[in-house]
Parts: structure tokens; C-alpha cells; sequence
């Protein structure tokens, strides 16, 4: 935070793009920058705004795998934000495969 209670929008964009599996999807980039750079903040204020549904996507199966397994990290994440979204009003959908 910093001396306006503001979150550091930076570090938490970078903290999102952290990729200690090292499967590259947190690191895709357009013309060199990281795809949608900056936009966190305005997401997240234009939800806290104007927000009155969201659908949050995850848990897609890893096909390298056999059989296939499910994604195991993504879905407790997906869970606690639909909750706090919950809380706050946002009538929320998780979205995810079969699998």
C-alpha cells in the first residue's frame, strides 16, 4: 500500500505474472510487454464500480499427462475470489472443463 492506501498495482501485476511452474503462460507478451500490462487496476476498479456478475475460468485439464489430469492450483484461487466476489454483491460463475 502506499500513503493513499492504494495497493502497489505494479507489484501486484507482476506478483500475477510470477510463473515458478515455468510453463510460460504468465510470461506471453505483445510487441515486448506482458499482454494487457496496467490493465489490473482498472479491471479491478471498474468490477468494485460496476460490477454485478463475473465468470471466472479455470481448472483445465493438463492433456501432456496420461491419462489427463485435472489443473490443481487454479481452482482454490477461483474459489476464494468467487466468495470474496460473493460477499461483495457479484453474483458469480466458475467456468471449467470436464475434467
Amino acid at each position: 500500500m502506499n500513503s493513499r492506501n492504494e495497493p502497489d498495482w505494479q507489484a501486484l501485476d507482476a506478483l500475477l505474472r510470477h510463473d515458478p511452474g515455468g510453463r510460460g503462460v504468465a510470461a506471453f507478451q505483445e510487441r515486448g510487454q506482458p499482454l494487457a500490462a496496467g490493465h489490473l487496476r482498472a479491471a479491478a476498479k471498474h468490477l468494485a464500480e460496476h460490477g454485478q456478475s463475473a465468470a471466472i475460468v479455470t481448472g483445465f485439464a493438463i492433456v501432456g499427462r496420461n491419462p489427463p489430469a485435472a489443473e490443481t492450483d487454479g481452482p482454490p484461487g477461483a474459489l476464494y475470489l468467487a466468495r470474496v466476489l460473493a460477499a461483495l454483491g457479484v453474483e458469480t460463475t466458475l467456468i471449467t472443463d470436464r475434467v
